[in-house]
This record gives structure tokens, sequence and C-alpha cells, in this order.
């Protein structure tokens, strides 16, 4: 997902479940904070 975000130059990404209904909405922020914490 890094690469889409510098590729794209998108700064946000939806994230939609069942029947394509919005879930949520993943910041490049929440996935850089969530890489740098490791599992």
């Amino acid at each position: 997902l890094v690469p889409l975000f510098s590729a794209t130059g998108h700064h946000h990404l939806p994230i939609v479940g069942e029947q394509a209904r919005l879930v949520g909405i993943l910041t490049q922020s929440d996935l850089v904070k969530a890489l740098s914490h490791g599992p």
C-alpha cells in the first residue's frame, strides 16, 4: 500500500465491506503509524 499512496498521490483510501458499503478510511499516516509499531 505504501507504493500506492506514493505513486498516486492519494492520502486516503476507502475501506469497503460486504455489499460495497464504506466501513472506514485508511490514511497514509494510519499506515505509517501501524508499520512503525510492528506486529
